[in-house]
């Protein structure tokens, strides 16, 4: 079991540096290996996560995987890496499942005390399967925390940088400069087929990949709107910087795309959107398996609706960039 979950990360992260073994309790070491003083698999803390943030799930003989990376809301930049291994899957009982979790917590656990970098180890009092390890700088504070944990019928490594976890707050409250982003290397999943609901072998390959193409369009449409607000920030501070506007004027400035002729229309149809796309998520829901045409209308209209959502956002913040542009031009400063 623990060397087909191995294998199915393996295969979906593609994380080259990392090999698994062909073995059981090689496979153990690997995993507990996982976390490291500068970062965790092949990403390091503090370096900018311009890709997916969700890896992939995969499912393998009854477990799943999955990787999540969780970077600070500005600049972009590596906190965590969270990793989950799941038997929900696996035949049997919850009993049966919730043991084979349990025995890999323990492996993995006894794997890191023995050979993991880090100098504390601490144990819940509640919880003798929730654990967090520490490696402590030279002023005695945490430079790295795993915590490694059991619930139910899976187990979760959550590795984390303190100081990561630091700047994100203060970026949160404003207290960090804004950096220049870069662009999101993401691509935006192609529609589906037209017709693909009429065909039945089409229609079910079609909702197999339903939910993961869904993510993907979501995380598209999230992380270049995030990339256009700081890449917005940022030209606000340009201009602030350049003692052509007050930071008053910036926070004004970004307040009236409220009233904006293009942009609040804008705003407005996407809200309708967001209700209509829940309504067709909750009809596929409730028919993916008693009704799979019924479902497949569904997600197909629910994918027209993401795309329609992504549109939106760009028109709307084209526009905004147009008025930071026509400021600068306006003031003759340049934002470079």
């Amino acid at each position: 079991m623990i060397r087909s979950i191995l294998l199915a990360m393996g295969l979906v992260l593609a994380v080259g540096a990392t090999a698994w073994a062909a073995d059981p309790q090689a496979d153990v070491k690997a995993l507990s290996s996982i976390c490291r003083a500068d970062g965790a698999l092949d990403y390091r803390f503090g370096d900018p996560v311009s890709g997916p943030t969700r890896l992939g799930i995969r499912e393998d003989w009854g477990a799943s995987v999955s990787v999540e990376l969780e970077k600070t809301p500005r600049s972009g930049k590596l906190i965590t890496v969270l990793a989950i291994i799941s038997f929900e899957r696996q035949p049997g009982t919850f009993e049966t499942r919730s043991a084979s979790a349990s025995d890999l917590f323990a492996k993995i656990d006894a794997a890191i005390t023995a050979d993991g970098p880090f100098s504390h180890r601490e144990v819940d009092p509640d919880d003798e399967e929730d654990v967090t390890y520490s490696l402590l700088d030279a002023a005695g504070e945490p430079s790295v925390e795993l915590h490694l944990t059991r619930r139910g019928v899976g187990i979760w490594m959550n590795c984390e940088s303190p100081p990561m976890r630091l700047q994100a707050r203060q970026e949160v409250m404003g207290r960090t400069r804004v950096e220049r982003p870069e662009p999101p290397s993401l691509i935006l999943p192609s529609r589906p087929e037209p017709g693909v609901c009429a065909d039945p072998a089409r229609r079910e390959a079609f909702l197999m990949d339903f939910d993961k193409g869904n993510q993907a369009a979501l995380e598209y449409s999230v992380e270049g709107s995030r990339y256009n607000e700081h890449l917005a920030q940022w030209k606000g501070q340009q201009l602030v910087d350049k003692g052509v506007w007050s930071k008053a004027r910036m926070s004004e400035f970004a307040l009236s795309a409220v009233d904006d002729p293009i942009i609040y229309p804008e705003f407005m149809k996407q809200m309708s959107r967001v209700m209509g796309m829940i309504d067709e998520l909750s009809l596929y829901a409730e028919t993916r398996d008693s009704d799979p045409a019924k479902a497949c209308g569904a997600a197909e209209r629910t994918v027209a609706v993401i795309y329609d959502m992504v549109a939106s956002n760009e028109k709307q913040w084209k526009r905004m960039h147009d008025l930071y542009d026509a400021e600068a031009r306006r003031l003759k400063v340049t934002l470079d």
